[in-house]
């Protein structure tokens, strides 16, 4: 049961991940999957590193929100 959980919650994850622009799925997986530190990216971005970081909170902020719309229609 625990694994069918996992997989759901993945796949739910990555629904989410799709429903995200380009640049803030890009942003989530150059911080959270790459490891990329917020000046790295900004330097690839051409900005600065606190850009990044509001940026990367917005685009988490609206990942959040997604997954858990995407979990409440499973739900009912």
């Amino acid at each position: 049961a625990e694994i069918v959980e996992r997989d759901q919650d993945t796949a739910r994850l990555r629904q989410a991940l799709a429903r995200l622009d380009e640049e803030k799925r890009e942003l989530l997986i150059l911080s959270r999957y790459q490891n990329l530190k917020y000046r790295e990216i900004g330097e690839i971005y051409g900005c600065e590193e606190s850009v990044v970081k509001g940026r990367v909170f917005r685009a988490l902020r609206d990942l959040r929100e997604i997954y858990f719309e995407l979990a409440r229609r499973k739900v009912s």
